[in-house]
């Protein structure tokens, strides 16, 4: 059995979400994995927010997340200013950030008194994309969905938050809704038809845009 290649050809990115919370014990078990995964220089500069709260949830959803834009004028952007009155296919929204659980890995410095003279910054970086990589085979472990969100707006986070001073990555974590059966599907606030995301795509649709260009074997490693 190969367990982590398994796992892996088992995912999607989870966008929408059913009403099942994770327990603790599998929401301390991935966040201990995450811990445990290797820091450059060991120099520890992140940390990682946990979050149930609505508000937050919803302040990403709506105001700091989503990408608005015509293809004709320079395609999405987020979190761009647009008219009352815009066409809700001009707004894709990102409900990774709509999870039961939100974890949000944060810069906040080196921890290493050994260390001195870097640019922690660019460490803190490659740390949470290990730290989350290691949180998610967890989760697959754990047989809990996520989603990844990356489109977002780092800073405004850690000030919203008042925690860090840069936000780099978000994992939203729970059990997927049921996929159904197209690629776009409507986001609707209170009755009203406000943007679109993408829906779960079942594994086996292997030709949507997001999946189709993953480089076979021969073309992704390169031999000495």
């Amino acid at each position: 059995m190969e367990l982590v290649k398994d796992l892996l050809e088992s995912r999607i990115t989870t966008k929408w979400w059913s009403d099942k919370d994770i327990s603790n014990d599998d929401l301390n078990y991935i966040l201990e994995c995450a811990r445990l995964a290797p820091s450059p220089h060991g120099v520890f500069t992140t940390s990682i927010f946990v979050s149930r709260d609505d508000t937050y949830k919803k302040w990403l959803h709506e105001k700091n997340t989503y990408c608005y834009g015509k293809p004709n004028e320079g395609g999405f952007k987020r979190a761009k200013i647009h008219p009352k009155d815009y066409n809700p296919k001009n707004k894709r929204y990102n409900g990774q950030v709509n999870a039961p659980v939100i974890l949000t890995w944060l810069y906040t410095g080196n921890r290493n008194p050994l260390v001195t003279n870097r640019n922690f910054y660019d460490d803190a970086k490659v740390d949470a994309l290990i730290s989350s990589s290691y949180a998610s085979i967890a989760a697959l472990e754990r047989k809990i969905d996520f989603g990844f969100c990356s489109c977002m707006g780092g800073k405004e986070i850690s000030e919203f938050l008042q925690v860090g001073q840069d936000a780099l990555i978000i994992m939203g974590l729970g059990y997927k809704d049921n996929y159904k059966g197209n690629y776009r599907r409507d986001v609707i606030k209170n009755g009203k038809n406000v943007g679109w995301d993408r829906d779960n795509m079942p594994k086996e649709m292997s030709n949507t845009p997001g999946r189709k260009y993953r480089p076979k074997m021969e073309d992704y490693i390169i031999w000495d």
